[in-house]
């Protein structure tokens, strides 16, 4: 028998009938999954619904990091903790705002419901501005904008495996805005 199976049942010298065994395959790695329903509708009709479950089998056998935030209307780099000299295979977002305790004016709810939060990607440098010797002379290093793709507004939650983590940057388009986040190492 392989060290990746777990003998089950019983040794058929000890049993005084025939007792059929069982092997399960012993799991190694770690995994994550997702099961999520995405719906419209609109008035008087059937809603259309879009399923996506998987399952997918890491590598890594570092922790995933979970961590609650308050993004304020400047960019800051998105923190994934531990693992950011790692690849991140699921990065999950969820903005947290608009859930009250008590019925909000509108003037309340309007306020909480402006804290959008905008991601973004830092751009890589220029290979040129790499090789380029810089002088006094030289006009000065234009910085390039973060490029926005996507907003999380409050309640909602975004989730994909980034290319870079270390390259993604946030901020709460007005005030300051509750995120969690979850990284999880592939």
């Amino acid at each position: 028998m392989s060290e990746d199976t777990v003998h089950t049942g019983s040794d058929s010298s000890s049993a005084t009938e025939e007792t059929p065994s069982r092997e399960i395959k012993a799991t190694t790695k770690a995994r994550f999954g997702v099961v999520e329903t995405v719906y419209f509708q609109q008035p008087e009709t059937i809603p259309v619904a879009v399923d996506s479950r998987f399952t997918r089998w890491l590598d890594s056998e570092e922790q995933p990091y979970l961590r609650q935030a308050k993004i304020g209307q400047d960019w800051q780099e998105v923190d994934v903790g531990w693992i950011e000299n790692l690849p991140v295979s699921q990065l999950v977002l969820r903005n947290d705002e608009g859930k009250f305790q008590v019925q909000p004016t509108p003037e309340q709810r309007a306020l909480v419901m402006g804290r959008i939060l905008e991601l973004a990607i830092l751009p890589r440098p220029d290979a040129s501005d790499l090789t380029k010797c810089r002088t006094m002379r030289s006009p000065p290093k234009r910085e390039t904008p973060p490029l926005s793709f996507a907003v999380l507004r409050p309640g909602q939650s975004l989730r994909f495996e980034p290319v870079d983590a270390n390259r993604l940057v946030i901020r709460c388009r007005s005030g300051i805005a509750r995120l969690t986040l979850f990284a999880i190492p592939a």
